[in-house]
């Protein structure tokens, strides 16, 4: 992201009465307030524009979480990822009934989004538009926003993703036919790895409509094409996805069967990884770990013990939990790929942690120098285990290392379900940053974080891939501080 929010006084002149006026007008100011508010924005100068600061103190966007949101998310430079500030901001408001305001919200993100220079970069924001737009109960609106994606791949992705939101409400016979049209989009693309944005979750998605045979039906169809894959890397990559769909969906039988035509070793050992992780969800443990030791590749290995082991964990079996996950740390520990091992030991470090194996934990994180318990804290933290990622972050010797995992720990607290707590650290964080930071310095898109959890209240499922979060309607002056102080450590000034 750039530092640098505005091009000109003219653009700063259409933010400011976008965020200032609209965001008013949700927030319930008067006329009155308007015209006051319009009054402080610096009329554009027809001459080479000066620099300009903004006069915050004139301003106060920090009066009301809907304003203080929109105020700091409008001065990102950066068009993509202003447009999903604008998205997260417009899926709070919807978790607040204001499913109106979310749609003009989504309106301004699809505007920003229209920045971007480069589809590639600009479809997948659309599709992140789309789906949410369709939560607000705009379905045909979001259709249309579907429609203006170019690329086939991330189309058919927002399809899917609207299609996933009708299943939820139970609109099973709305969403099939859309099911439909984003398999037929997806096999347009020539690219091999359009099927993982397909297979699994148009897949999954016909299942819970109630389509599983046409999932079944275009499954064994790409099956079928898979195999005349002259490319014999794209031919096994391909049927690795088949496999892992069938494997999606139940049909764990076929997804064997796809699974032995697949000569390569690591793409076998992929769709083996998957196979297993299904099974053991679907509660079939022994299978799941037959099909665990049958990997040949030591990192997909790994995984699928730690899979099964957090199922195992989920269903309260502490003692053979702990014991897959031993079979999952030697298998990461054979990995000869420096990377993957590092990710793995780092997923089952975690699940030692969770497991309240807190020493095995730290045994796994002395196995490697890339490792690190700051890393290992802040997973721990993610997970929701603050606790535990404290008592993780006392092992870390290294001054700057424990200060970066007790910010990684604060963040987390604040993004948490526990309001009180949320708060107490997001107080924490904000001082923290004041200390770096000098007033004026920090550039707004580092802020984003911070200010949507502040403008924010927690709730207890998510959506779209955001955490499900609800707009406040009032800040406290607790709060109205903090987001002055938040506000104050933007630069927000014209080039």
């Amino acid at each position: 992201m750039a530092n640098s929010i505005l091009n000109s006084h003219a653009i700063q002149n259409k933010w400011l009465l976008a965020i200032l006026v609209c965001f008013a007008l949700v927030a319930g100011c008067s006329e009155k307030q308007n015209a006051e508010v319009a009054q402080t924005i610096p009329k554009p100068n027809q001459s080479k524009p000066a620099k300009t600061t903004i006069n915050l103190d004139e301003l106060r966007p920090w009066e009301t979480p809907v304003r203080f949101a929109g105020f700091v998310s409008q001065q990102i430079h950066d068009a993509g990822s202003r447009a999903l500030a604008l998205t997260e901001i417009a899926l709070a408001q919807q978790a607040a009934g204001d499913n109106e305001q979310a749609v003009t919200t989504l309106a301004w993100a699809a505007e920003a989004n229209q920045e971007v220079k480069h589809a590639f970069h600009r479809d997948p924001q659309l599709v992140e538009i789309a789906s949410a737009t369709a939560s607000g109960g705009e379905v045909n609106q979001s259709l249309k926003i579907a429609d203006t994606i170019e690329g086939e791949l991330f189309k058919s992705a927002a399809l899917t993703r609207i299609a996933a939101i009708q299943v939820k409400q139970g609109e099973n016979a709305a969403a099939l036919p859309i099911l439909i049209q984003a398999v037929k989009l997806a096999q347009m693309v020539k690219e091999e790895y359009y099927q993982e944005f397909y297979v699994w979750d148009t897949a999954a998605t016909l299942l819970q409509a109630g389509g599983r045979d046409q999932a079944l039906a275009i499954l064994k169809q790409e099956w079928q094409l898979a195999l005349k894959i002259k490319d014999k890397d794209l031919r096994f990559s391909s049927l690795r996805n088949v496999a892992s769909g069938l494997s999606t969906i139940g049909a764990i039988g076929e997804a064997v069967k796809v699974s032995q035509e697949i000569e390569s070793p690591w793409y076998r050992s992929c769709a083996l990884r998957n196979i297993a992780s299904v099974s053991a969800q679907e509660g079939q443990i022994d299978s799941a770990l037959k099909f665990a030791h049958e990997i040949e590749n030591a990192d997909y290995r790994a995984s699928a013990f730690i899979n099964i082991a957090s199922v195992l964990l989920e269903n309260g079996d502490k003692e053979q939990s702990r014991k897959v996950l031993g079979l999952a740390f030697d298998a990461a520990k054979q990995s000869d790929n420096a990377f993957l091992q590092h990710f793995r030991l780092t997923e089952n470090a975690v699940a030692f942690v969770e497991s309240g194996d807190i020493e095995k934990a730290i045994e796994v994180v002395s196995l490697s120098s890339a490792l690190s318990a700051t890393t290992l804290a802040s997973a721990v933290a993610k997970s929701g285990n603050y606790e535990a990622a404290d008592e993780v972050a006392i092992h870390i010797q290294d001054a700057y290392g424990k200060a970066t995992a007790r910010k990684q720990i604060l963040l987390a607290q604040a993004a948490g379900h526990d309001e009180e707590l949320a708060l107490s650290a997001l107080k924490e964080l904000i001082e923290i940053d004041a200390k770096i930071w000098k007033v004026g310095t920090r550039p707004p898109s580092k802020l984003w974080d911070m200010a949507f959890l502040l403008a924010t209240k927690p709730m207890q499922d998510e959506r779209n891939g955001f955490p499900k979060r609800k707009m406040k309607e009032t800040f406290s002056q607790v709060e109205k501080a903090l987001s002055e102080k938040l506000v104050k450590l933007g630069n927000y000034k014209s080039p």
